[in-house]
């Protein structure tokens, strides 16, 4: 008979309730039970994409056809072919930096400084280059759509004095200055050109210290700071334009601000015992406001757990003495992790470092949260509420991704512990070259408390998917079973999932023995396609 031997399920506080467990595998519930109503498959391999080293990317944002991201202490613009170009240099080489776009400027925040970068470096034909000394003011016949603190080269003018790289303040829509090293004597004649030579820059002025999120929301930039609950925000459309004087600070608890984030039209303050949410004002001078009577007393527990997923914010929030992951519904916190994952991550030492990142991956929008103190990663499908622990290698040690984005309609993978960036790639069987296993740690099996002898087994999965040559050419399957609820287990017991083209292979076990209840373990570590679509167990 066909029985739900696998299942949803996660382990539980004791084994003897429920031991089940899934490795690096999700599942789909089909629409018309064709043939089982929840198969497995398994979860993608990584393939290389590009690379920048032996130590992790900082940060990231895709725009348009780059991808932009900070490594060590340059910013990066990435093609589509992996070829990289840096475009500024930050004045910190390591930690996690946090990115935003208004459309015209990508603004990076990495706890220390606040810079800007501006996309569009295409210079306007020069109308004139007039002098008050050694202070040049060049006239653009367009709008030249510049930034105070860029640099431009100039050449082809006459007095020559008006040539060079330098650093420009801009004084209007079309003119900016510069300073030469010489008083040229007179206007120049003929005017020449210029072109960007850098359009990145260190925000100063009216800056707070030590800006470590950003984010946008109605033409502005908006940050947070280390150490404070206040946010400050950008002139209109402009990063580079700080005002002193344009900050609040979170009213509803005295606790630090430790993300910022802007979701469905409002700016979403995260403390480290409190939420709050302000909305636009249409003033100028006040942009944004508390809405009272919307805080939450959630805080957030890890700050770079939080991040966009399904239309809304997931995190890992402290309620009370424990820790949960919620997603935001409204105004409300939406539990998402059951009781069995909070007994798990609770039992933690540290979660405070947890980092988390979303992706969708064949119509499952997928959170990944990982727990670098305890070296473990797991996955939250939305789909399927399945909750699956990510692994790669045989080590049982968390997943190489970090981070996620989507990047020209593939999903980019950042690893943990260098500078590569993978695809998530559906045809890949590995990470990168390091082995997956795929686990499903099934349901009890038992009838009334009785004594009951399981003569055969078969597992419904595809099979002759082997490879042409070496491992995988004749993949195996190993099953473990317990008699003890799931507290030790018996020998692996391999079986072929049949070479290249062997379709009729079944995957039988006979003569499991007999026991009041039976737990049973499916195990593969070939890079082969995993599709598991049913069970069959004879008991007697």
């Amino acid at each position: 008979m066909i029985i739900p031997l696998f299942s949803l399920g996660t382990k539980s506080k004791s084994v003897t309730v429920s031991a089940q467990e899934h490795v690096n595998v999700f599942a789909e519930v089909s629409q018309d039970a064709d043939k089982t109503p929840l198969a497995f498959y398994g979860m993608p391999g990584l393939t290389l994409f590009t690379s920048f080293g032996d130590t992790p990317v900082r940060g990231r944002i895709p725009v348009d056809d780059f991808l932009y991201v900070v490594h060590r202490g340059t910013f990066w613009e990435v093609n589509n072919a992996g070829v990289k170009v840096s475009r500024g240099t930050l004045s910190t080489t390591s930690g996690r930096v946090q990115m935003g776009y208004n459309g015209l400027q990508i603004g990076i925040a990495d706890g220390k400084n606040l810079y800007m970068y501006a996309l569009n470096r295409t210079a306007q034909p020069i109308a004139s280059i007039t002098n008050m000394g050694t202070l040049a003011t060049l006239t653009t016949a367009q709008p030249h759509n510049r930034y105070t603190g860029e640099t431009v080269t100039i050449s082809g003018a006459t007095p020559a004095e008006y040539n060079g790289t330098f650093t420009i303040t801009v004084t209007g829509a079309t003119t900016f200055t510069y300073t030469m090293a010489s008083n040229p004597g007179a206007s120049a004649s003929p005017v020449g050109s210029y072109v960007v030579a850098s359009s990145f820059v260190t925000v100063a002025g009216g800056l707070l210290a030590n800006p470590f999120d950003i984010t946008w929301q109605d033409h502005t930039f908006i940050m947070g700071f280390t150490g404070s609950g206040a946010i400050q925000w950008s002139a209109v459309d402009d990063g580079t334009n700080v005002s002193a004087l344009d900050f609040a600070t979170a009213e509803s608890s005295p606790d630090d601000l430790v993300r910022c984030i802007a979701d469905h039209g409002e700016v979403v303050l995260f403390g480290k015992n409190s939420i709050e949410f302000w909305a636009s004002t249409g003033n100028l001078d006040q942009p944004f406001s508390n809405q009272n009577g919307s805080e939450l007393e959630f805080g957030l527990a890890a700050p770079w757990s939080l991040t966009k997923f399904n239309d809304t914010l997931i995190g890992l929030v402290r309620n009370g003495g424990q820790v949960e992951v919620r997603m935001l519904q409204g105004h409300t916190m939406q539990k998402v992790s059951s009781q069995s994952m909070d007994t798990i991550i609770n039992g933690y030492a540290n979660v405070a470092d947890a980092t988390g990142s979303a992706f969708v991956y064949q119509g499952h929008p997928m959170y990944q949260i990982n727990f670098p103190s305890a070296g473990a990663s797991w996955v939250y499908d939305a789909s399927t509420g399945l909750w699956t622990s990510m692994q790669s290698g045989l080590a049982g040690g968390r997943h190489l991704g970090e981070m996620h984005v989507d990047y020209l309609n593939k999903v980019r993978v950042f690893d943990y512990q260098n500078g590569n960036i993978y695809n998530l790639d559906q045809t890949a069987y590995t990470d990168n070259g390091m082995p997956i296993v795929r686990q499903i740690v099934g349901r009890h099996v038992f009838r009334d408390l009785n004594v009951l002898r399981t003569s055969f087994m078969q597992i419904d999965f595809e099979t002759g998917v082997g490879v042409n040559d070496g491992q995988g050419s004749d993949p195996q399957v190993m099953l473990q079973v317990s008699r003890d609820n799931g507290h030790t287990w018996g020998n692996e017991l391999w079986r072929s999932m049949g070479k290249i083209g062997e379709y009729r292979t079944r995957v039988i076990w006979r003569r499991l023995g007999r026991g009041y209840d039976f737990v049973f373990k499916i195990r593969m570590t070939d890079p082969v396609k995993f599709v598991l679509a049913a069970a069959a167990v004879t008991n007697e």
